[in-house]
């Protein structure tokens, strides 16, 4: 009778407390794949749940599960799609073949060139290739956005010419498409999940990874990578969806609450985060002693000729997935020339040359 007493008491504790209880009329879940110590739950995804729930005036409570909880990344639309979760957020390069365009956009990039207007460049292609949207049917689509930072090459010892780069085994969470790339730099690709790599790097599986800054802090790459270089890989296009029921089922205010801060709020707190970047990159210095190497134009050049085989299968890709792959992949450099800088004019280069 005790033990059923003591069992019952620590119902009534666990049913009253916030995690159990919520006076909100929704009660909604929200697949994150990152950790929640991730720079950007902590800068973007945390404040923008905050200013949702702010916004609603406590009718709309969302509950955050971390770290692959509720499916793995590459499960994230649809466990939002198939009503598993509510809400998600995740890097769309992930799903390999879900998104046939929008997880392939930045294997297109020039690779002479930074990435600073990954999202401007994402919404011009957007609003003049709608069919590119399909991809998220199915669901409210929330947003898109890009980080606005490339993945370049991070090495355990310096890589300052195409030759370095012979032999040296680096983990990717790209698709076959970003391999290509790799093996045209005479290096290995290894492919694996970003949570896999940190431990992949300390035991020597591989020698470097393609990441950003925030990636160098927020899952330590940082530890072991002490040297980047100034290829643009990869980029990471990154969406937010709502399962299409749950938002249906609200009434138009919230339905109104969502849709607003889906447009300008959701803009303004991206570009606060897009400053976490470059904080990371001088932290990665600072901190980790961490250098930045350039190529020479000629092997920037060299590079651009080397991936003309992984451009041809970029465009292939496109077209055997019914879209117009020769039309988006000009169109994404044209917009990179007119908008981008090379990398001795870069964000990351004009940080770390700071005093």
């Amino acid at each position: 009778m005790k033990k059923l007493l003591l069992s019952a008491i620590s119902m009534i504790m666990l049913l009253g407390s916030p995690l159990y209880a919520s006076c909100a009329e929704y009660d909604l879940t929200l697949n994150l794949p990152i950790p929640s110590t991730n720079s950007k739950w902590t800068f973007f995804l945390k404040p923008w749940v905050e200013e949702l729930e702010k916004r609603s005036q406590g009718r709309i409570h969302i509950e955050t599960y971390f770290a692959g909880a509720l499916s793995p990344m590459s499960e994230c639309f649809n466990s939002v799609k198939e009503g598993l979760a509510d809400m998600t957020e995740a890097v769309l390069g992930n799903s390999h073949g879900q998104f046939p365009y929008h997880e392939r956009t930045w294997e297109a990039a020039d690779p002479a060139l930074a990435l600073t207007q990954g999202t401007e460049i994402m919404r011009v292609i957007q609003k003049e290739f709608p069919q590119v949207m399909d991809e998220f049917s199915g669901t409210k689509l929330l947003f898109t956005y890009d980080l606005n930072s490339e993945h370049v090459i991070g090495t355990k010892t310096p890589v300052k010419k195409l030759s370095d780069f012979k032999g040296l085994k680096i983990a990717t969470w790209g698709g076959p498409i970003t391999s290509l790339r790799i093996k045209a730099l005479d290096a290995v690709p290894v492919p694996m999940a970003p949570p896999d790599i940190y431990m992949a790097l300390q035991s020597g599986i591989v020698d470097g990874v393609l990441a950003n800054s925030s990636m160098l802090i927020s899952w330590r790459y940082a530890d072991m990578i002490k040297h980047l270089t100034c290829i643009n890989m990869l980029g990471a296009s990154v969406f937010a969806v709502m399962n299409q029921d749950t938002y249906d089922s609200m009434p138009d205010d919230l339905k109104k609450v969502i849709d607003e801060m889906c447009g300008q709020t959701t803009d303004e707190l991206f570009d606060k985060y897009r400053e976490v970047e470059l904080m990371y990159i001088k932290e990665w210095q600072d901190k980790y002693g961490g250098q930045l190497h350039l190529l020479s134009d000629q092997e920037y050049e060299e590079v651009r000729h080397r991936f003309d085989p992984a451009d041809k299968a970029w465009i292939k890709a496109l077209d055997e997935a019914g879209l117009p792959g020769e039309k988006l992949f000009n169109r994404i450099r044209e917009l990179q020339k007119s908008n981008e800088v090379d990398w001795k004019n870069s964000p990351y280069v004009k940080v770390l040359s700071r005093n």
